[in-house]
Formats: structure tokens, sequence, C-alpha cells
């Protein structure tokens, strides 16, 4: 319980909503569904030459590019190296609290043929879309725009940006239980503002809702298409799709159809904290890539397994048409984190590593 408790007093604040929702049509499907079953193994690594910082994850960019994520402590907390030569070519994203350096910083890349990329700077609740040719082409961050976003959104999870003028959010105090629910919907619409948010006291949350779920909940928020939304959860194996207007148009779930079920603690803060029942983790989908005309998905599969982060399980990867149909099941030889798909469909860039203790390694599986 004493990460939960420190998670919550590091996290400042957060929330209100409602969403318009729409008759569902919910379907199902297990393994036997994908049109294919294929292995990932004996992966290629690929090195580059040492980087300034340790590298958190990486993704292929432009087919030909890697941009590597550093860690929060890092001088410069973005570097693009050259796939082909395995040299760095650029060091981004310094570090500070002054006018463009960032105080955190997450990755968040579509896909590998994408000409921009965001940044979404948790401790400052800021987000930013950077054009990638621009950025190559000046030496610099090529910020398109940027914004300070609400602080109902979950910090663990992505921001979608709807277009110039909206955005979209994974709701901090969204649970989807009849016991433990707060009245909140687990997504919502914003508006992006030049005007800096007002901060809130943390207090006056703990007055307005009943329950502290933030260990679990949580959801890969994302475009697919034009207007449509996917909302992929974190520890449910459920597909949520949504339209523009947040109107719900169809869930998915599979392949394990697994209950969640929960349990409330007390704590030093006058709110009790709810977590999975005797101590168990359920994790589903954790990263995701697009393509021209598929979503690829990692799926851990613990429904209700004992985390060990010092010995990590192998992953499997679902690769789904943009109507949410399966079509391919990957199974992995390793644990993975992070996708990108190059333009050919012919590799998988992934990172992994054995244990949390772990440095990450890129890899890449040939596909068939």
């Amino acid at each position: 319980m004493k990460r939960t408790f420190l998670f919550f007093f590091s996290t400042l604040s957060l929330f209100s909503c409602s969403n318009q929702v729409a008759e569902n049509k919910d379907s199902y499907f297990t393994r036997e569904d994908f049109q294919s079953q294929e292995l990932l193994s004996n992966p290629e690594k690929v090195v580059f030459e040492d980087t300034y910082n340790d590298p958190v994850c990486y993704w292929l960019i432009q087919d030909s590019l890697v941009l590597v994520q550093n860690q929060p402590q890092s001088d410069y907390m973005i570097e693009i190296f050259s796939l082909n030569t395995q040299k760095r070519i650029l060091a981004l994203a310094t570090r500070g609290n002054g006018p463009g350096e960032f105080r955190s910083c997450k990755c968040i890349v579509p896909s590998s043929q994408s000409p921009v990329f965001y940044i979404k700077d948790a401790q400052q609740s800021k987000m930013y879309t950077v054009n990638i040719p621009q950025t190559l082409q000046t030496g610099e961050l090529a910020i398109e725009k940027q914004f300070q976003y609400s602080e109902d959104i979950h910090p663990q999870t992505d921001i979608c940006i709807l277009n110039d003028t909206e955005y979209a959010g994974y709701h901090f105090w969204h649970l989807d239980d009849s016991t433990y629910n707060n009245g909140v919907p687990a997504i919502q619409k914003y508006e992006i503002s030049d005007e800096p948010m007002e901060i809130k006291s943390q207090m006056s949350f703990m007055d307005k809702y009943s329950y502290f779920v933030a260990d679990v909940n949580g959801g890969n928020l994302f475009r697919v298409a034009d207007n449509r939304i996917w909302l992929a959860e974190l520890h449910k194996d459920q597909i949520s799709i949504y339209d523009d207007s947040l109107h719900l148009i169809k869930i998915i779930t599979g392949p394990d159809n697994y209950p969640l079920r929960y349990e409330r603690h007390k704590s030093n803060i006058p709110m009790p904290f709810i977590t999975f029942q005797n101590e168990t983790s359920f994790r589903s989908y954790s990263s995701w890539t697009l393509t021209k005309d598929a979503v690829y998905l990692i799926y851990e599969h613990y429904d209700g397994k004992e985390f060990d982060p010092e010995h990590l399980q192998p992953v499997e990867v679902f690769r789904f048409d943009k109507e949410g149909n399966p079509q391919i099941a990957y199974q992995a030889d390793r644990p993975l984190y992070s996708l990108s798909i190059d333009s050919r469909g012919e590799y998988l860039y992934t990172v992994s590593r054995p244990s949390y203790a772990d440095a990450v390694e890129f890899i890449r599986y040939k596909l068939k």
C-alpha cells in the first residue's frame, strides 16, 4: 500500500465530467477468432553508439530513424539516431524549469510513418506536438502546438488530440464498478486553451469523490481513423471505440473475458484506497501502434496472477483491422514494451527487458 499512497501525493489533482454514450454493441473474441497465430522469436538486437543517458524506450520513426526517450533525470530527454549508421543525429528536450525545458517527458508515437510525435510533460500538465521533418531540418524541437491539459486526466495515460481546439483524456477518478464508482465517465472532452489551468486543492477532491481508484484504472487512448477513437484498457481485456463526439460505438472484449474484483483499504488520508482483491494483478493492453490498415496492441495477460517485476512474462501482440476485427495473434518469446512497424510491414520493432532492474534493449522481429 505504501506505493499507492506515494502515487496519490505525487499526483496533483483532478476532475469533472459528462459525456454522451450511445447504445453500444458488445462483441467478444477469443484467440481462435484470429485469422492466424504466429510466433515472435529470435529477434535481432539493434545497437547504437552510447547515448547520453539510460534509455527508457525506442520507436522507429520515418522508417530510417529511431526516437529514444531517456530517463527523467537525463540532461537530454530525447535523442534521434540513424537506423542505418547507428549514429546519433540529435539530442533534444533539455531538463529544467526554464523556457523550452521539460520537467518530465513521455513520448507518444502514433506510427513509424507519422510526421509528428507528442510529448507529455506530466510534471507541468503540458502536451506538445512536435513536427519531425522540421525538427530534423533545424536541429531543434519544432513544436507546432502546446497547451496545458486538465488536471482531471490520469497522469499515467495518454492524451488524444481531437482537432485544433479539443482533446480527450482518461478521467483519474473513473472506475466501471457498481460498488466503487465515483460517478464519472472513462473519457472526457476538453477545450485546448492558452490560458494556464487553475491549480485545485487536493482536499477538494476528497470531498467530491468517494474512492481513490488510480491503481486499478487507466487505458490507452488514441485516434485510429477519422472520427474513431480507441480506448484499450490497462487492466481489463476490453477495447471501447468512440466517435469524436465521444459517443460509444462498440465494445470489444477478449481474448480472456476475465472479471475484475476489487477491495477497499483504509489509508492515512480520509478516503479508502481501492485495489484488486488479495493483492493480485490484472494487466491487459499496455502499448499500441498504427499502420495504414491495422492496429497493433501488446497484451500482457495478467488475469489475477501475481506480478513479479523481477521476472517479467512473455506477452502477446494482437493485430486488429481498424474496425476492431481480430486478424493475427503473435506469441512473443519475451516481455515487450512499445511497438513500431515499418512501412512495408516487414519488421516489428520493440523494447524488451527481463526485469525492471535490467536495462532495456531495442530489438526487431522479422514478420512473415
